[in-house]
């Protein structure tokens, strides 16, 4: 449930960004892969993480909570219906549209029930993820230093 956040583009034109202001991320956003081999995959965005989402990924706006929104997704048949979606012969995509259109049955007494429990364990995991990063970090420079 991770994103990988190495090797990202970097975009320097402040006009550019500012008109980009609905895409930008601060952590805890869960997003989803719209293109290639990783087409449907998804992951937590790390807390303190700032930045941009571009158009091969997507960011979903829960109606229910994140914690909800994470156990639907977490469901193989869920995972599958979304990959199915993607098409392209040469690289398979997906638009966000088509995934607003997918229709899913949800027990909106067991999404509460799955948030009350969960919910502590979903925000453990956003700040371990951003711990994880932290320390790659720090295990970078430290390389670089020494090396």
């Amino acid at each position: 449930m991770t994103i990988n956040l190495e090797n990202l583009s970097k975009v320097n034109n402040l006009d550019k960004l500012k008109r980009a202001e609905k895409y930008y991320i601060t952590g805890g956003e869960i997003v989803i892969a719209l293109t290639g081999a990783t087409l449907g995959k998804f992951g937590i965005v790390p807390y303190n993480f700032k930045g941009y989402v571009n158009q091969r990924v997507g960011l979903i706006f829960p109606k229910l909570s994140e914690v909800s929104v994470l156990g639907i997704l977490l469901q193989k048949d869920i995972m599958n219906r979304i990959i199915s979606l993607g098409h392209g012969s040469a690289q398979p995509n997906i638009s966000p549209t088509t995934i607003n259109k997918l229709i899913v049955n949800i027990d909106i007494k067991s999404c509460k029930k799955f948030d009350k429990t969960f919910a502590p364990i979903y925000q453990e995991i956003i700040y371990n993820l951003y711990e994880k990063q932290l320390l790659q970090n720090i295990k970078q420079e430290l390389m670089l230093k020494l090396f």
